[in-house]
């Protein structure tokens, strides 16, 4: 069996899909770190079914979904596949390859499939139980497991035990049997208190079916007086219903008779009404029509006024624009002479201006000449003054280098003497500092020392204060099952001595005459003077038969009076057992002889507890009464014995040779045996309040050994903090005088250094120096030679300076004389310019002033005709108006003799309706009679229906008597009443209700049975479980051990080792402890150990446990790491001794283990946040990706 493949898509920094195919023997991954290794590891871990997510470098599962990258987005979800070669049928499956993969989504849902079917994670748990390949196996190992599988905590190690040893599953089998039997108990405890209610509730619900039956009789007397009361009620107002209906018939004619003439007067109203509402629509339609010619008159008025306004307007528009035509022409001709007068003088001007500029262009050919000269020289003293400006620049630089270097030699003369004095006194502090860090390391220990003992005494009150906080819970719970015992024994006390002293269960003349024991010398009841043990009470019950109700009385005359009270107070009946006339019998007097038979228990006589006093009442009424343990042994018994003998069974029932056969259901107390139940439920509840009080007192003793421990502990833990943080002060001021003084030393070594480098300084400054002094001699001398030169080439660009500058004076006068006369040639052409389009204008507007004058005359013309039309229509309106006026006269005439006519009708038609009113409301008070008696009757017949659930008028009438009778049935019923008022609450549903609690009383007293009988069986298999599981586990550990000790020999040649189980008591739950010594070394703890020696032990036990029981593959996550060369090699070669029965996978950064790898691959991240598999070959075998 082997892992030949692994597929990741999604999955942290593995985005895309991703496939590795393995074979059988050494893998090795490698890549640079956090390129995504580990990653496969995780992968692996997950998909086997790891649920802690600290185990997957998270802190929720959804994080091992890919989170994106700069050029990729999250995945949704992500799925790691895990195909397994089942080729040695390790696994418990049919199937030869085993593909397991899991899924999860970003909103936290996941799956597990097998195969590519749906299953659960438990599925996968038990898939690989005990094959040493799981979540929590040892088929992985990373570097931090090697500190945890060596640090004090040793679960971690322990659990590698236990999956070697195969008791993973005993573990899980047994951690569930106790979870199971916890549940147990719980539920019989809870069952128990269930069982003492539900008995209280089956008795006191007995005690209501009774009261319930005697007041159902009484109701249903009840029901009978009131159905005929309320019948003779119901007739009555049935027949004073009926007289009012035949009122009411004759109202409703009378109503229909004034309804036929108030409808004519009403028809008559609104015809009127509609006449004047003609009337009155024709008078607005009239006045519409004068208001539309009023309107029109007005218009026609405003028009005529508007258009007078608009001739005047015309007229004053007209004398306007003669006036501007005449202004206009008159500015026509002052510019028509503007412009013949300065075009002459523009000529004029265009003609100085040509000589003008003849003259400027001889001054302008000379001064370009005399630039041209001037622009040499100047170009030459320039460059002789840049080349004097460079010598200065260079003289000047020499001398400010010169003055650095004499001042820098002299900072360097003063540094060195500062630095060699600051030496000095740096290696004396450094001695000072040496002797503090002594002091403080000493004072160091010293307060370790007391820390530590201080902590181991702490250790000691701490794990003494938790086994008494378990002492004081598990006494708590003791308390708590004694107090529950206790109530639920003093609960069944009080309710069976209530039966025995009220003599429940009797008829009622026994319990009358019991009340007067000493008026008739009564003994007591045949049941209570016979004692018999619980399990045989039902029996001898059965046995008695009636007679265990039976009275037993001293003589004859005893029974003869008690009979005449029960006669005289209606009591019922009784029976008595007279004393002096019983015979007493001998035990074994006229028995038959019997066999010892299996299922016969003995006779009744001798199964009663009496004493001397009553054994004549027990050996008469029993001797002869056989009791055995069921029905089959008794009717086998039967045919052997005389007629006058009797069996009876466990179960109470009785078989006689005369034919008779009784059983059946047990009733709920049995009378037989009362007295002893109660002692012995006293006894036991005494029991019960003694260990109560002797769990309290226990519990009262540890608590204050609690206070006190508490108390201790309290007291240590401020010293035990103080000297700690005495430890931690300490601690941390020998670190800052480690660092003061390696300060100190590295401050003088750097002094030192300085001071050297001073040296080499100023040896370099006066070479400098000297070189600089030479080259400032021959930088003064050029300076000289090239100031002379300058001067010389200064006076001659000065002279044609000045020639150059009065050509242009003369130059630039002439230029500005001919800009001069050109503006003034400019103005005159833009003036004569202006003009003319002035002139242009001004006759432009002349003809447009023209065209309008001619256009508002014609218009003038048109109004005027305009306002002559509308006076002739305004004339014609008018006179249509008076006719409309006229006519509107008449019809607002009509309208009021109509109007007249209407308010007659009106006040005739009130009159109608007042006198009709008078007459409905006698019909509605008649109405509200007929009402009152129909509510009546629907209310009794309601009532009825609600309180009896009977249909009153399906009842047949009264009869004679009932009618004679009916007087009185009102007493009676009340009567009848108030007993039932005495009753108190009575529960009718008591019959219904005492079957059901008694059908669950039963059913539960069944379970209690099964839990028993349950908790027995899980008893059991915990202890089997315990057995197996504790000698597989002991017979893999000293496999272990040995081989441990054996591979540990081959990695540390000379060395010793040992693994030691802490207590043998229970190995199931004991520490294991490893000692490891390398040779040569003498150590305390695993923990001084080095890295390497760390990881080696590890790998050891590693491979300890794979002799036992190989896993079928093991992925080694940097174990070798810490490893050097010659300890690598050892590791090697016992990965390849393995490789038989183990493929292994690891991930390495050592060359060594990569040419020790069959395959090898390579994981890179190219892009930032995603991993790739990348081909890194081998000849033996090519990289998947």
């Amino acid at each position: 069996m082997y892992l030949s493949e692994l597929e990741i898509i999604g999955f942290k920094s593995f985005p895309k899909k991703t496939r590795l195919v393995f074979k059988a023997g050494v893998s090795a991954i490698v890549g640079p770190n956090g390129c995504g290794k580990t990653n496969l590891v995780d992968a692996i871990r997950w998909v086997l079914g790891e649920q802690r997510p600290t185990v997957l470098r998270g802190e929720r599962m959804d994080q091992v979904i890919f989170n994106g990258s700069m050029d990729q987005k999250p995945a949704g979800m992500s799925e790691v596949s895990l195909t397994i070669e089942n080729n040695k049928n390790i696994l418990p499956i049919e199937y030869q390859q085993v593909t397991i993969s899991r899924r999860v989504y970003r909103d936290g849902t996941g799956e597990y499939l097998l195969n590519g079917i749906p299953c659960r994670l438990k599925d996968i748990v038990d898939l690989f139980s005990d094959t040493g390949v799981g979540a929590f196996a040892y088929s992985v190992m990373e570097q931090s497991m090697v500190e945890s599988l060596l640090s004090e905590n040793a679960w971690e190690r322990r659990a590698l035990f236990e999956e070697a040893a195969g008791i993973t599953k005993y573990k899980h089998r047994r951690k569930e049997a106790l979870r199971k039997l916890e549940q147990t108990e719980g539920d019989l405890l809870r069952l128990n208190d269930v069982i003492s209610e539900v008995e209280k509730q089956v008795n006191s619900l007995k005690r209501q079916m009774r009261k319930a039956l005697v007041y159902q009789k009484n109701q249903d007397l009840i029901k009978e007086l009131e159905l005929k009361l309320a019948k003779s009620e119901y007739e009555t107002i049935k027949i004073q219903e009926k007289e009012i209906s035949e009122k009411l018939k004759l109202s409703h004619q009378d109503q229909d008779l004034q309804k036929v003439s108030l409808d004519k007067e009403e028809l008559t109203l609104e015809n009127a009404k509609l006449e004047l509402l003609e009337a009155e629509k024709k008078v607005e339609s009239q006045q519409r029509e004068i208001n539309l010619f009023k309107e029109s008159f007005y218009q026609k008025q405003q028009q005529i006024l508007v258009s007078q306004e608009k001739q005047q307007a015309l007229n004053n528009l007209l004398t306007q624009l003669a006036g501007e035509i005449e202004s206009l022409t008159a500015q026509k001709a002052n510019l028509d002479k503007n412009i013949r007068e300065k075009k002459p003088e523009l000529e004029n001007q265009q003609g100085m201006l040509a000589e003008k500029e003849k003259s400027v262009s001889g001054i302008e050919r000379n001064f370009n000449s005399l630039e041209k000269q001037y622009a040499q020289n100047r170009r030459d003293y320039e460059k002789e003054t840049e080349e004097l400006n460079t010598a200065e620049k260079n003289l000047n630089s020499a001398k400010s280098e010169l003055a650095n270097l004499n001042f820098k030699i002299e900072e360097t003369q003063k540094q060195k003497a500062i630095l060699v004095s600051e030496y000095q006194k740096s290696q004396k502090e450094l001695e000072e500092k040496e002797e503090q860090f002594l002091k403080t390391f000493q004072e160091l220990e010293k307060l370790k020392s007391d820390w530590e003992n201080t902590q181991r005494t702490k250790t000691e009150l701490e794990d003494k204060l938790q086994n008494l906080e378990q002492k004081l819970k598990d006494n708590q719970l003791q308390e708590t099952r004694l107090e529950t015992n206790l109530a639920s024994e003093k609960a069944k006390f009080r309710v069976l001595e209530k039966f025995f002293e009220n003599y429940e269960g009797y008829n009622s003349g026994v319990q009358f005459l019991i009340n007067q024991k000493e008026k008739f010398k009564i003994l007591d009841t045949v049941a209570n003077l016979i004692q018999a043990d619980t399990a045989y009470a039902w029996a001898i019950e059965a046995a008695l038969g009636e007679r265990k109700s039976f009275l037993v009385v001293d003589n004859l005359d005893s029974a003869k009076k008690a009979l005449g009270q029960l006669k005289e107070n209606q009591k019922g009946e009784g029976g008595f057992i007279i004393k002096k006339e019983l015979v007493n019998s001998s035990s074994t007097d006229g028995r038959a002889q019997i066999k010892e038979t299996k299922g016969i228990i003995g006779w009744g006589s001798d199964l009663v507890e009496n004493g001397k006093h009553v054994d004549w009442l027990a050996n008469s009424l029993l001797h002869k009464t056989i009791v055995v343990k069921d029905f089959e042994v008794a009717s086998k018994l039967l045919e052997s014995l005389p007629v006058d003998h009797q069996i009876v069974t466990l179960d109470g029932e009785l078989l006689t040779k005369t034919g008779v056969v009784k059983g059946g259901e047990k009733k709920e107390f049995s009378l037989v045996g009362k007295e002893k139940e109660l002692k012995t439920l006293h006894e036991k509840i005494q029991q019960f309040d003694a260990q109560l009080k002797t769990t309290i007192n226990s519990k009262a003793e540890i608590i204050h050994d609690i206070e006190i421990t508490r108390t201790e502990l309290s007291q240590i833990i401020e010293p035990e903090k103080t000297k700690r943080e005495l430890w931690n002060k300490k601690e941390l001021k020998m670190k800052e005088v480690e660092l003061e003084k390696k300060a100190v030393e590295e401050g003088g070594f750097a002094k030192s250094q300085q001071i050297l480098e001073r040296d080499r300084s100023l040896k370099e400054l006066n070479q400098q120096k000297q070189i600089l002094e030479q080259n400032l001699s021959q930088l003064t001398d050029t300076e000289q030679g090239l100031a002379e030169k300058l001067n010389s080439g200064k006076q001659k660009v000065s002279e044609l300076e000045k020639q150059k500058d009065e050509l242009n004076l003369k130059l630039n006068q002439s230029r500005i004389e001919i800009v001069t006369q050109q503006g003034k040639k400019e103005q005159l052409a833009n003036d004569i310019l202006r003009m003319e389009e002035m002139l242009a204008d001004t006759e432009e507007k002349l003809k447009l002033k023209t065209k309008e004058i001619k256009n508002k005359e014609n218009e003038q013309t048109q109004l005027a005709g305009d306002v002559e039309n509308l006076k002739t229509e305004l004339v014609e309106v008018e006179k249509q108006k008076e006719e409309k006026e006229e006519d509107s006269d008449q019809s607002k005439e009509r309208y009021h003799q109509l109007h007249d006519q209407l308010l007659k009708l009106e006040e005739k038609l009130k009159s109608s309706r007042h006198s009709r009113m008078s007459r409905q409301e006698q019909v509605h008070q008649l109405e509200l009679q007929q009402h009152d008696f129909l509510a009546q009757q629907k209310s009794i017949t309601s009532r009825i229906q609600q309180e009896w659930n009977e249909n009153l008028e399906t009842i047949l009438p009264l009869t004679e008597d009932d009618l004679a009778q009916l007087a009185g049935f009102n007493e009676r019923l009340s009567q009848l009443k108030e007993k039932i008022r005495t009753f108190g609450p009575v529960n009718l549903l008591a019959l219904e209700d005492y079957k059901k609690e008694k059908e669950r009383l039963d059913f539960l007293k069944k379970q209690v049975e099964d839990l028993f009988s349950a908790k027995e069986t899980l008893n059991s298999t915990v202890s089997k479980i315990n057995e197996t599981a504790k000698d597989l586990f002991l017979e893999t550990f000293q496999k272990v051990r040995g081989n441990f000790q054996s591979v540990f020999g081959q990695l540390f040649e000379g060395g010793e080792a040992d693994l030691i189980l802490e207590e043998m008591l229970d190995p199931l739950e004991s520490k294991i402890e490893i000692f490891a010594r390398p040779r040569g070394k003498r150590l305390l703890t695993l923990s001084q150990l080095s890295g390497g020696e760390k990881a080696l032990v590890a790998i050891a036990l590693l491979f300890a446990l794979y002799l036992v029981k190989p896993s079928p593959f093991c992925i080694l996550d940097e174990v070798d790491a810490p490893l050097d060369d010659m300890n690598l090699q050892r590791f090697l070669t016992l990965v390849k001794n393995f490789t038989a029965n183990t493929q292994f996978i690891i991930i390495t950064h050592n060359k060594q283990t990569m040419d020790a790898a069959d395959i090898l691959y390579g994981v890179t991240m190219e892009e930032p946040g995603v991993s790739k598999i990348v081909s890194v070959k081998f000849e033996k075998e090519p990289v998947l990706a």
